[in-house]
């Protein structure tokens, strides 16, 4: 993934996670057909739901530690810090919810 224009996302109401490129990258690289995957949560523990789909980038945003991972898991940064949506600026826990 790219971080510049791959975006990853969450819809908790649907439990689903997913992963895009995003639209200013679309039509100069892929064309009409830009590469998107998702993941649906069939069943979690305690019935939470989906409550967070982190982004982790191979390198600097991978867990080296269990407080890391936790952090990941609990929708934050992985030094603790709120998630931002790339696209809006805001706090969140799904970044990236949508195309935009």
């Amino acid at each position: 993934m790219n971080r510049q224009n791959d975006l990853v996302g969450c819809d908790p109401a649907r439990g689903l996670g997913y992963t895009y490129t995003a639209a200013s990258q679309r039509e100069t690289v892929w064309g009409a057909y830009q590469p998107a995957v998702g993941f649906q949560l069939l069943e979690t523990p305690r019935g939470a739901g989906l409550t967070a789909f982190p982004r982790v980038w191979k390198g600097s945003s991978e867990p080296s530690v269990a407080e890391d991972a936790l952090n990941l898991l609990r929708g934050l940064e992985i030094d603790g810090t709120e998630m931002e949506d790339p696209t809006t600026g805001e706090p969140t826990r799904c970044t990236a919810s949508g195309d935009r």
